[in-house]
């Protein structure tokens, strides 16, 4: 049975330095938006539920 494969996965094998710089910078960018989109997301939400900034950095914060 012939399987065809596409293109790209052929290169898998041979992983150089534009492989480890793109993953790099695709991890860097996705903690990133991780970082910026979550407090902005739970911010939003606090305001709808009418809770204040002291409340919600008593939850946010360790111990």
């Amino acid at each position: 049975m012939h399987v065809r494969y596409p293109i790209w996965l052929r290169r898998a094998d041979r992983p150089g330095a534009r492989v480890f710089a793109f993953m790099f910078a695709l991890e860097a960018i996705t903690r990133a938006m991780l970082a910026t989109i979550i407090p902005l997301q739970t911010y939003a939400c606090s305001k709808m539920r009418g809770m204040s900034a002291w409340r919600l950095r008593r939850l946010a914060s360790p111990g």
